[in-house]
């Protein structure tokens, strides 16, 4: 993955944070609402683009659109949230199955097997108005990562890797109409810490359609760089990539009865 399309997508992020920073002229929100929580589960076919090093053996892989209802490239996503007046808590799970072939040269090919299970946790901190709401984002994303590389000529190599990355990310809610509203929501992490990813990146545009106050149908798209940080010699094991690819959800919301009763 070049190193132009991770600054692309740092930028995005910070433009993100950014629109946080200029949150507190707006109107506060509620201080005296309740808790509300939402659960959203979404399913997306996926599409990746990148080079997947297993024990020291490399091949890059290309999955067009043609390959995005395939059901051995797909991804799962529950997103869980829940809200105190300007704070929040969220989990993201997603877990991910990839599938793909690549040809050496005209006799021989490789077929890489993938499963990508990461959870993202966060605290959230919001501020807006009625139609434009801000969210700041700090926390971790669990990664396991689980590759497999199977040469034509018999060659079979595996290898799992878990990490933790260091997590910041921000989300602009356009509420546009009592029906539609548009979330844009992007995160950056790991910068080589510890045992964390050399640089992993995310961007996720979303509509919503909201059927009721507490039903609402969502269409996005979701844009995953990943590169793993990479050990070096004939045993290194990484992946530097992109997974990505538009998902359908639905989300529902309720929320508590404030405990401090109505403004006299």
């Amino acid at each position: 993955m070049s190193e132009r399309s991770n600054w692309w997508g740092l930028f995005l992020v910070f433009v993100l944070a950014g629109g946080g920073l200029a949150a507190p002229s707006l109107a506060n929100l509620d201080d005296n609402a309740g808790w509300e929580y939402r659960v959203q589960a979404a399913f997306a076919p996926l599409s990746i683009d990148g080079r997947a090093t297993v024990n020291g053996h490399s091949a890059s892989f290309v999955t067009g659109s043609s390959d995005l209802m395939g059901f051995d490239t797909n991804g799962i996503k529950i997103r869980l949230e829940a809200w105190r007046e300007h704070w929040g808590i969220t989990a993201d799970n997603t877990i991910a199955n990839f599938s793909a072939e690549s040809r050496i040269d005209s006799a021989n090919t490789v077929n890489l097997d993938g499963h990508d299970y990461n959870t993202e946790l966060g605290v959230n901190y919001r501020l807006g108005s009625e139609r434009l709401i801000y969210e700041a984002m700090a926390g971790a994303r669990f990664v396991a990562l689980k590759q497999e590389l199977d040469y034509s000529s018999g060659v079979h190599e595996s290898d799992k890797k878990r990490y933790v990355d260091p997590l910041v990310g921000a989300r602009v809610t356009w509420i546009m109409t009592n029906l539609l509203s548009v979330d844009v929501r992007g995160n950056v992490g790991g910068f080589g810490i510890g045992s964390a990813s050399e640089l992993t990146w995310m961007v996720i545009p979303e509509l919503n359609i909201h059927l009721s106050k507490s039903i609402l149908v969502n269409l996005g798209y979701r844009h995953h760089d990943i590169r793993t940080e990479e050990e070096g010699g004939d045993t290194s094991t990484q992946f530097d990539g992109r997974v990505y690819g538009p998902f359908l959800g639905i989300e529902v919301r309720f929320t508590e009865p404030s405990s401090g009763g109505e403004k006299p």
